[in-house]
């Protein structure tokens, strides 16, 4: 999986964005190249842990390590379903303490035009997280987006599936996804 590929560009104020690399993503779809009702099989799930971003997880394929943006930024992304879905989890050190958890999610609302916009109060590892799932269309494509994201500190982790129209959306893996996200020790 190419480290610009998919919808996986994430923006300073902590939106998800697409990126002119998801045309290519979503011409593959459109052309048949997915497999969007993939099931991925425990089996066959990835542990990773960060170090830097003092974290683990588990992803349905390998993921692809990158700092989009600087040293402070970390992010995991692992595409599944040949395009049709992504995990990401995104480490951001040193986060804007007076930026509140609903704001970032405001600003990914109002940055994606997003529509079928949910939200709930969730814990995540110990601390007070939110939780937003909401859709929205990316070059004529509907996409679904569920993210958790929560501070602890001063760093901010999200926590994403996307996926490709509601029909394709991944719910099973996502709960796995979330459920075994953890934070390590300091």
């Amino acid at each position: 999986m190419p480290v610009n590929g998919g919808i996986r560009s994430i923006a300073r104020d902590y939106t998800v964005k697409p990126n002119l690399a998801a045309v290519t993503l979503v011409v593959s779809f459109l052309s048949g190249c997915t497999d969007a009702n993939k099931t991925y099989p425990s089996t066959e799930w990835i542990r990773i842990a960060s170090e830097d971003g003092r974290f683990s997880a588990s992803f349905p394929t390998k993921p692809e390590c990158t700092r989009p943006v600087d040293d402070d930024e970390t992010m995991y992304v692992a595409d599944a379903g040949g395009g049709a879905v992504e995990f990401v989890i995104r480490c951001k050190r040193n986060a804007d303490p007076s930026v509140s958890l609903d704001d970032r999610l405001a600003r990914t609302v109002e940055t994606m035009k997003s529509t079928n916009v949910t939200t709930r109060s969730i814990e995540m590892c110990g601390y007070a997280a939110r939780e937003m799932t909401h859709e929205y269309i990316y070059d004529g494509v509907r996409w679904v987006s569920r993210q958790r994201v929560f501070c602890a500190g001063n760093t901010m982790y999200q926590v994403i599936v996307l996926g490709l129209q509601a029909q394709s959306y991944p719910e099973r893996e996502a709960r796995r996804f979330f459920s075994e996200f953890r934070l390590e020790a300091r």
